[in-house]
């Protein structure tokens, strides 16, 4: 009599080692895809920084070719530009606001005047921030901070527009 061994293959519950990597991998790279999408703490203040300093350059090159004075009025809220054009003042289409959750600072006096606008001759009020045509600025810095971080953004008397971190 010869006795014969039954190997019965039990099945177990579970997942391979092979699908166990699989899915550990496939997280990995979700994972990665966040982190990435998502923005720098910094990213809003010098996209905040740079944009204002593009319409800043913008206002002095269009004073220049244009052939006329701008000006640039800048408050709390944010700032605008004028043109001033047959002996008045009148305001630009650029009119912006401040990000949220950028802080700016700027010199509430720059050469003794206000930096937003203020009476000028008994006309209405003039933007005190100039531009001329001759390419001359009113020299002024404006300083955007945002957790510990700052940058800064201004012109000199020449008209040059310079930006960097303080």
């Amino acid at each position: 009599m010869a006795i014969t061994a039954v190997h019965k293959r039990v099945k177990t519950a579970g997942f391979t080692l092979i699908e166990v990597m699989a899915v550990v991998f496939i997280m990995g790279l979700m994972a990665g895809v966040v982190v990435l999408s998502m923005p720098r703490e910094d990213t809003t203040l010098k996209d905040a920084a740079r944009r204002f300093a593009a319409d800043v350059k913008h206002a002095a090159d269009e004073s220049i070719v244009g052939g006329r004075t701008v000006g640039l009025s800048v408050d709390d809220r944010g700032y605008a530009f004028y043109l001033y054009e047959a002996g008045d003042w009148r305001a630009a289409d650029v009119r912006r606001a401040w990000p949220q959750g950028v802080d700016v600072t700027y010199d509430d006096e720059i050469e003794g005047t206000p930096a937003g606008r203020r009476a000028d001759e008994g006309r209405p009020s003039a933007p005190s921030l100039r531009f001329s045509p001759t390419g001359e600025a009113t020299p002024f810095e404006v300083i955007f901070g945002r957790g510990g971080a700052e940058i800064r953004v201004g012109a000199d008397a020449n008209g040059d527009i310079h930006m960097g971190r303080l």
